[in-house]
C-alpha cells in the first residue's frame, strides 16, 4: 500500500486492498477461524474474534480514502473503544515489525494449497460440495507432516473430508486422484467418484503445461550468456525448479497410468 501510493499508483493500492480483503481475509482466514469461534475454548474464541476485528478496523482505516461512505458506516457500528468521533479521524495504518509473520504465512501457504488441491480434485471429478470424500496426504519431509498434523482440523472441514490420513510413504489405493503441494502428495481414491475420461484428460492437460515449463527453463539453461551473467543462486533456483518440474511430471504420469487401467 505504502509503495503504491507514494508512487501515486491508485489503481496498484486499490488492487491490493481487493485482494487481500477477498482472497485471504474472506476466502481463508474467516473460514478457518469458524471452528474456533464456534467450537473452541473461550481462550480461542476471544483470540479469535480479536483479530477478525482488528484486521476489519485496520482494513476500513486502509479502505477509506477509497470507499469513503461505506467504511465509515461500517466503523461506527464496530464495537470497541477506538478513540476518535470519526473514520476521518483516525490515523492512517502504518507497518509494524512485529506484525510480520513470515514463517507463520509460509505454513499457512502449504496448508493453503493442500485444501486447494482437494477442492480442484473434487471440482475435475464434478464432486458436490456437499459429498464428503476420503484424502491422503502423503508428506516427504517430516516438517510437512508436523504442520499438516497440526493443522488436520481445518483440512478436513475446508476440503469437506469425511476421513484424512496423513503420514509418510503411506500405502495408497491402486487407483487414485493425485495432486502436488509443495513436497506434499494429495491422493484421493477414484472409487465411486471418478468419471475416468475427464480425470484422463486433466492429468494430460497438467503434464502437457509441465513440458512446456520443462522447456522453457531447459532453453533457459542452455543459454550460456544467462548461465555465464545470472548469479550463481539464480541460476542454481532454476535448476531446481527443473527437478522440481520432473518430479512433478513421474508422479502425474503414475497417476495417468492407474486413471488408464480403469478403462
Amino acid at each position: 500500500m505504502e509503495e503504491s501510493l507514494n508512487a501515486y499508483r491508485f489503481n496498484d493500492a486499490a488492487a491490493a486492498l481487493y485482494r487481500f480483503t477477498w482472497s485471504e481475509f474472506c476466502d481463508w482466514y474467516i473460514e478457518l477461524v469458524k471452528d474456533d469461534l464456534y467450537k473452541g475454548d473461550s481462550t480461542r474464541q476471544t483470540t479469535a474474534r480479536y483479530v477478525l476485528w482488528m484486521v476489519l478496523e485496520h482494513l476500513l482505516r486502509l479502505l477509506h480514502p477509497f470507499m469513503p461512505f461505506i467504511t465509515e458506516e461500517i466503523w461506527q457500528a464496530l464495537p470497541g473503544k477506538k478513540g476518535h468521533a470519526s473514520i476521518m479521524l483516525a490515523e492512517y495504518p502504518r507497518r509494524k515489525a512485529e506484525w510480520d509473520f513470515r514463517d507463520g504465512a509460509t505454513e499457512m501457504e502449504l496448508v493453503m494449497a493442500v485444501i486447494s488441491g482437494i477442492r480442484n480434485i473434487r471440482g475435475e471429478m464434478e464432486v458436490p460440495p456437499s459429498k464428503s470424500i476420503a484424502a491422503m496426504l502423503d508428506c516427504k519431509s517430516p516438517a510437512s507432516l508436523k504442520l499438516l498434523k497440526k493443522n488436520e482440523v481445518y483440512i478436513v472441514s475446508l476440503a469437506r473430508l469425511s476421513d484424512l490420513a496423513i503420514g509418510q510413504s503411506i500405502e495408497r489405493p491402486a487407483d487414485a486422484a493425485l495432486q502436488v503441494a509443495g513436497d506434499v502428495e494429495i491422493v484421493v481414491p477414484l472409487k465411486g467418484l471418478v468419471n475416468v475420461e475427464e480425470e484422463e484428460k486433466r492429468l494430460l492437460k497438467e503434464i502437457g503445461k509441465i513440458d512446456k515449463d520443462m522447456d522453457f527453463l531447459s532453453k533457459k539453461l542452455e543459454n550460456p550468456s544467462f548461465v555465464d551473467r545470472a548469479p550463481a543462486e539464480v541460476v542454481a533456483k532454476e535448476r531446481e525448479k527443473v527437478a522440481e518440474f520432473a518430479n512433478k511430471k513421474q508422479v502425474l504420469g503414475e497417476s495417468l497410468e492407474k486413471i488408464r487401467r480403469l478403462k
